[in-house]
């Protein structure tokens, strides 16, 4: 008699071990920024409190709080899923990186405790009046694993390149290699704008650093050192 296998999801294992894809502490810091400017917000804010941390952006509302809790189900419309391939599991580091977590928008807003939605439980929405045909998403994290430093390094290391403004504490962050910068010359490509930021006068070997959606995502430094120790390679 033949027999047949098909795949299968282990649930239960997957959501612990989705904690592993997150690659350190502040990763939260980057997905929660890139989610505001998929939003189309026009300036991110970011704010350390004494417990956690804050992230409002002005964007479209969330109009399912439910696409929050489902992995691989991203809710942005078809414009930003053509454009930026989300993959739909980018907001559970907020989970995996705070003991209790908050999101209101349009309206709506959802609160609890971080280990009891990981576990599953159902979390009630509670409606918020004030909100409601507003712009804009409020996110706030308490009990973060991560230390307010590494919080405000994270956010001013990715705000560099990032394509819209980041308010740090009410403190506009510098955005040396954005788009927006006018002191940068920009090259239009099939693939997007060009420029090599980095590049200083006087620099022998200049260290070029390179960007995806606003990300610093590498460097030729390390390339440059490479070949520097290994001259014969």
């Amino acid at each position: 008699m033949s027999q047949a296998v098909q795949l299968k999801v282990a649930t239960e294992k997957l959501i612990p071990n989705l904690a592993y894809a997150f690659t350190s502490r502040t990763t939260f810091v980057k997905e929660l920024m890139q989610n505001a400017n998929r939003a189309g917000s026009s300036t991110v804010s970011i704010w350390t409190t004494d417990d956690g941390f804050v992230i409002e952006d002005d964007g479209v509302v969330i109009t399912n709080m439910q696409d929050l809790l489902t992995v691989a189900e991203s809710g942005w419309d078809d414009s930003v899923k053509i454009t930026q391939k989300p993959f739909g599991i980018g907001w559970l580091s907020a989970l995996f990186a705070a003991d209790w977590v908050c999101v209101s928008s349009n309206g709506s807003t959802l609160e609890g405790m971080t280990a009891d939605i990981l576990n599953f439980a159902e979390i009630g929405l509670k409606r918020s009046e004030d909100l409601y045909g507003k712009p804009g998403t409020r996110v706030e994290l308490r009990g973060i694993k991560a230390t307010e430093d590494e919080v405000i390094a994270a956010a001013k290391k990715l705000a560099k390149g990032f394509p819209i403004p980041v308010e740090l504490n009410g403190v506009r962050l510098p955005r040396p290699h954005a788009q927006d910068n006018d002191e940068r010359t920009w090259i239009q490509t099939p693939v997007g704008a060009f420029s090599v930021p980095g590049i200083e006068k006087g620099q022998v070997k200049p260290v070029v650093d390179l960007y995806l959606q606003g990300f610093r995502v590498g460097s030729t430094a390390a390339l440059t050192n490479w070949f520097d120790n290994n001259p014969e390679e």
